[in-house]
């Protein structure tokens, strides 16, 4: 049975007599032209002679492997090229963003949750508005009826008068004969 196959090694960077300075405020994975070439040390300077041209570089922190930093540097022999992460800020700032998103999401959720109050607040006023024209119409039908009422035995009060007058009248003038 085969042993497991070993990494292979990553190909050697063209060598020459361009220097490339670089450092981390963290820790990080050094990638150069999209191969990882070992570790940063934070604040540890890392020296390389390189020929000279242009070389992309990225660096991610193994904390946060979701983070690379990248940029491109161009290497040339009058003096040395200086490649600087600041992987710190970087976070800081995702984490700046974060923050802000979470509380504008917060406050979009507030915002929809105050208008949902407000629209079932004015729906229960409108509730209560119909509802009081509801009383109020039920109260004046109520009235109506009894004013009708009153009038109709105000109308047979004076009709039982009218009728007893006519009644006495009529055994005033049966009795004067």
């Amino acid at each position: 049975e085969a042993a497991p196959a070993e990494p292979a090694e990553p190909p050697p960077l063209p060598a020459g007599d361009a220097r490339l300075l670089m450092e981390s405020d963290l820790a990080c994975d050094l990638s150069i032209n999209g191969v990882r070439r070992g570790s940063l040390q934070a604040m540890t300077p890392l020296r390389l002679e390189l020929a000279p041209g242009r070389y992309q570089l990225a660096c991610t922190p193994p904390a946060h492997p979701d983070l690379v930093s990248s940029q491109v540097a161009t290497v040339v022999r009058e003096e040395p090229t200086v490649a600087l992460f600041e992987l710190k800020y970087e976070i800081e700032e995702r984490e700046r963003q974060r923050l802000a998103a979470e509380r504008r999401k917060q406050e979009k959720a507030e915002a929809e949750k105050l208008a949902r109050q407000r629209q079932e607040d004015e729906e229960a006023a409108e509730a209560r508005r119909l509802i009081e024209e509801a009383k109020q119409r039920e109260e004046d039908r109520l009235a109506e009826e009894e004013r009708k009422l009153q009038e109709a035995r105000n109308a047979a009060e004076r009709r039982r008068r009218e009728e007893a007058l006519k009644l006495d009248e009529a055994r005033r003038a049966a009795a004067a004969r």
